[in-house]
């Protein structure tokens, strides 16, 4: 009899231990799972690459923009063009030009900066693998006064009909503009009350061109090199 209660008790130990070893097999079995899950649910990384054109003396400095934090900085001396992010990371990345530079466009080449233009402080969250290219190009100025009599001068961009200058001031001094080299001016001459054009002297550099335009109130020209021009006016006969 008493074998049989041993029997019995042992068959019952050995069944308890069985239903333990199997909950502790579910439980590990339960914790890999989760962390698989965990892992395959987590933001993938994603590279940022950055691009810069003429980059000895222009730069793009790329920051998240939630933290402040610099990422990196591409140009103007440093070769650090990029950098593995965490997807989801907001980034800022903020174009500076050096002398005789203007910024003309980031050019989203692949991945989430598609919002990118021609504004040099950009705002998106990298989502995938993405490059860019900041397109910088010469510029100089160009000069805008006012010589005899009363009125302005305006510089307008002539393929966007954009104002970029309203300048009443005399010369030699004047208004100066820093404008990208090849961009097709406007200049304009507008007299002030009871004042009518004269003419654009002296004109230099890309202005040139304006003396033949004799007492035509505007003139265009396409940007090339520094130039100036003196806009006069002369009282209504």
């Amino acid at each position: 009899m008493s074998e049989d209660i041993a029997d019995g008790t042992n068959l019952e130990l050995l069944i308890l231990a069985r239903r333990f070893e199997l909950k502790k097999t579910i439980w590990i079995l339960c914790t890999f799972t989760f962390i698989l899950c965990a892992v395959g649910f987590a933001a993938a990384p994603a590279t940022l690459s950055v691009d810069v054109l003429n980059p000895a003396v222009n730069k793009v400095i790329a920051t998240n923009a939630s933290t402040g934090v610099v990422l990196f900085t591409c140009g103007a001396g440093s070769t650090t063009c990029s950098r593995v992010l965490q997807a989801g990371t907001n980034i800022r990345l903020t174009a500076q030009t050096g002398p005789n530079f203007g910024f003309v466009k980031y050019t989203p080449v692949s991945g989430s900066a598609s919002v990118c233009n021609n504004n040099p402080v950009c705002n998106f969250a990298i989502t995938a693998n993405t490059k860019v290219t900041a397109d910088f190009h010469a510029s100089t100025s160009l000069t805008v006064a006012v010589g005899q009599g009363t009125g302005v001068v305006k510089i307008k961009n002539a393929s966007t009909g954009i104002t970029l200058v309203t300048c009443s001031d005399p010369a030699p001094i004047g208004c100066s503009a820093g404008i990208l080299v090849d961009t097709k001016l406007r200049i304009e001459g507008v007299a002030g009350n009871l004042q009518q054009f004269q003419g654009w002297n002296p004109r230099t550099g890309s202005a040139a061109i304006c003396a033949g335009q004799g007492s035509t109130f505007f003139c265009e020209f396409v940007l090339k090199e520094k130039s100036s021009a003196v806009a006069n006016f002369i009282p209504i006969p």
